[in-house]
């Protein structure tokens, strides 16, 4: 018996061993062949991608390639497709404004892994001392260089000790060749290398920009504070004023401060001019400097954070050499709240649900990342002082005036002058000159509403300040900024355009008016946040209204903007077969009921949280409880220019916006529409659906508004469910002196325990 469970034993054991091979063998090869076909519906996206875009089908395509990388498709992988389809069609990809960034984002993989297999450190090295060997020959150094010129910026640190070789002029020839037939993607390592500790390797770097074709303006910083620097040898500054001569065309005694040419470079990078987003892609985010041994390191930094980045490096060299040249500081805050608020923007794409962008996992987690570091820029601020925020602020005002329609600036803005809530509680920049008061006025209203805010909670009372006959009316407009529907219509006839936005209007829709193409992409990214686009079937100032649909569709901000035509009665059956079936038509001569219909469809198309919806909500609710905290005995501000808009949010919008809205009714007790007021908390009271919070503060707001004729109302409010309810009718009731006999009724018929004593 015993033998017999031995052998069965055994038996077991050598079938479970079986069993378990067979299993360890089909789990490879089931993971082997998801991998496959993960590639192969990758491979599949991006030639899908390739022929709609030579069809011209452009929103298809790119639709193809954000799918395509929402699969983090390997490096390899992708370098292996571009390959395959040819850099050619890539470029024009990358060049199509149509195309979006998706294109320029597969091209960066590809970049990045050709270069990682080329950029390798030790051979590199190796080339390095090949270059400069006497025993090369002209016919391999020629090659050589023509490698270097491939490699660009990442080949620098290998050949930069040479650069210094006091001992070997042929070598410091050979280096400087190699370097300056990178052209422009050497500059930014080169302009490091001209701080350098060693005489000898500034003398070269300098050299080496006067080398480079063409000539370029970024290096004029560094080489005029060589010039300015009392320590620097005198052989130094000629060649630094040599260069800067080749480069600018001044001399040295017409140049403006060293300090000043780094402002001005730091405030290019700010606010991304031309070329900026460009630079950035060549030198793939990387960021150089010199470590304490004096070799050159780098960082390398997201696309979209270099630029302010690059201002910084540039702001904090100006301020070591001119610590007084205050506009620093103020371009620093501005720098600040431009990366802030950028990571904000990015982090509610990311966020919003369902989720339609195309970041990876790592570049969540390195976003995830920068809002974290993030979080402590108010104590930068704090640090940085509320002078230096007001300027900032004044050169955010004066630069909306050089560059409408830039796309960081609002937001910069409206950062900075809530901080100033923070720094000047007590308004005391107010006579200074602050920044706050011409806000008022910006063509930008999200920093229209934060200076608002700002000004409305500043204790500056009872003195009277400039400014505050206009808080009001804003803050009454920031709670109307939530509408049910913002609408971005589009016609290029003046007449037709007015005719349909007043009806548009009349149905309780927000609307914003364009009368071309090109405008109406910018508006489409512009405060208030739009929902929809109604575009006419006849635009052809600028662009025709398929083109105008595509350049909206090629904008990562505006990608999912339902866009609906709007034609002539008589032409429906041609505007159909022109732009689809599917596609939602509005006639011109629709009103009412006929109109609205469409509007919903096409408001229905929209994404369930858009980060620019949820934008518009929060400028709402801010700015009505910002109304809520002034004291209306104690103010300058004309409450009154608010009334009427906390009245109409009382209707179809968030209880977020409702609720402070009908406390704010309560403080004015109506103001001029006390009417209209007492009829829509009435109405919201005696909605059964309301929320008992908004319930409560619309019969408190009630009482105040209007105590006489409502005596039905409240002694009714005796009867509810809420406890509190019942107090804030009797409270509301008791407001104003009446009759006895009245006062008697009410009370005999809430007396306590009345059941009791009726029976």
């Amino acid at each position: 018996m015993p033998m017999t469970e031995s052998v069965s034993k055994t038996v077991r054991l050598a079938v479970l061993a079986v069993v378990c091979v067979s299993v360890g063998l089909a789990m490879p090869a089931r993971s082997v062949r998801a991998e496959e076909d993960a590639t192969a519906q990758i491979e599949k996206l991006f030639r899908e991608s390739v022929d709609l875009y030579e069809q011209g089908k452009y929103a298809e395509s790119q639709r193809k390639l954000a799918e395509m990388q929402g699969k983090d498709p390997r490096s390899a992988l992708v370098a292996r497709l571009v390959d395959e389809a040819g850099t050619r069609i890539m470029t024009k990809m990358m060049a199509d404004v149509r195309m979006g960034t998706e294109p320029t984002r597969v091209w960066e993989t590809y970049r990045k892994y050709n270069l990682g297999k080329l950029a390798d450190k030790e051979r590199m090295t190796k080339m390095a001392a090949r270059l400069v060997d006497a025993n090369t020959s002209e016919d391999e150094r020629v090659m050589l260089y023509q490698e270097f010129a491939q490699l660009g910026q990442h080949a620098i640190p290998a050949l930069a000790p040479s650069l210094k070789d006091a001992t070997n002029t042929a070598a410091r020839s050979y280096a400087r060749i190699a370097i300056a037939r990178m052209s422009q993607r050497a500059v930014l390592p080169v302009i490091e290398l001209v701080g350098h500790k060693d005489q000898l390797m500034r003398e070269n770097a300098i050299l080496i920009l006067g080398d480079i074709i063409p000539p370029d303006s970024r290096a004029l910083p560094a080489l005029k504070a060589r010039m300015e620097d009392p320590k620097e040898s005198e052989i130094t500054k000629s060649y630094a004023a040599s260069v800067f001569k080749h480069i600018s065309g001044l001399d040295a005694a017409a140049a403006k401060p060293a300090a000043q040419y780094y402002y001005d470079l730091a405030n290019r990078y700010y606010l991304d001019k031309a070329g900026v987003a460009e630079e950035s892609e060549e030198v793939s985010g990387l960021i150089w400097h010199l470590n304490e041994a004096g070799d050159l390191t780098s960082l390398t930094y997201p696309l979209w954070a270099w630029n302010e980045q690059m201002a910084e490096e540039n702001i904090l060299r100006g301020i070591a050499i001119n610590p007084d040249f205050t506009a620093f500081y103020a371009l620093w805050a501005c720098n600040t709240a431009s990366q802030a608020t950028e990571v904000k923007d990015l982090m509610d794409i990311v966020n919003e649900q369902p989720p339609r962008h195309s970041f990876s996992a790592e570049e969540k987690t390195e976003l995830e990342a920068w809002d974290k570091k993030l979080v402590d820029a108010r104590r930068l601020y704090a640090a940085v002082g509320k002078e230096n925020v007001n300027a900032g602020l004044n050169k955010v005002l004066a630069d909306l005036q050089k560059y409408p329609g830039h796309i960081r600036l609002p937001s910069v803005g409206a950062a900075l002058a809530k901080e100033l809530q923070n720094l000047d509680p007590k308004g005391e920049l107010l006579d200074a000159g602050s920044a706050l008061i011409d806000g008022l006025d910006s063509s930008e209203l999200a920093v229209q509403y934060s200076s608002a805010v700002t000004l409305a909670a500043i204790n500056r009372f009872p003195n009277a300040w400039a400014g505050s006959e206009k808080v009001g009316a804003i803050l009454g407009k920031g709670v109307s900024e939530n509408k049910s529907l913002q609408i971005l219509l589009v016609d290029e006839n003046a007449n037709a355009l007015n005719e349909m936005s007043q009806k548009l209007k009349a149905l309780g829709y927000g609307v914003s008016t364009s009368s071309s193409g090109r405008d109406a992409v910018a508006l489409a990214r512009a405060f208030p946040p739009k929902d929809v686009v109604i575009a006419a079937e006849n635009m052809r100032r600028d662009l025709n209204t398929l083109q105008l649909m595509e350049e909206l569709r090629a904008d990562p901000a505006t990608r999912y903007l339902p866009v609906g035509v709007l034609h002539a009665r008589s032409d429906r059956e041609l505007v159909m077969s022109r732009f689809g079936s599917s596609a939602i038509l509005f006639e011109r001569e629709s009103t009412g009921n006929d109109l609205k219909t469409p509007v919903e469809k096409l408001g229905e198309q929209r994404a369930a949280t858009s980060p620019y919806k949820k934008r518009a909500n929060e400028v709402a609710v801010l700015c009505a409880t910002t109304l809520t905290k002034i004291d209306v005995n104690a103010t300058h501000i004309r409450l009154d220019d608010a009334a009427e808009h906390a009245v109409l949010a009382l209707t179809n919008r968030p209880d977020e916006v409702r609720n402070p809205a009908a406390i704010f009714l309560g403080r004015i007790e109506g103001g001029s529409k006390k009417d209209a007021a007492a009829e829509t908390l009435k109405r919201v009271f005696e909605d059964a659906g309301s929320a008992v919070e908004l319930r409560r503060n619309a019969l408190r707001s009630l009482g105040r508004v209007k105590p006489d004729g409502m005596e039905e109302l409240y002694a009714k409010a005796q009867s509810d469910a809420d406890q509190e309810i019942k107090d804030i009718a009797a409270e509301a009731f008791g407001q104003k002196s009446r009759a006895n006999k009245t006062i008697a009724n009410f009370l005999s018929a809430n007396r306590i325990d009345k059941d009791k004593k009726e029976k």
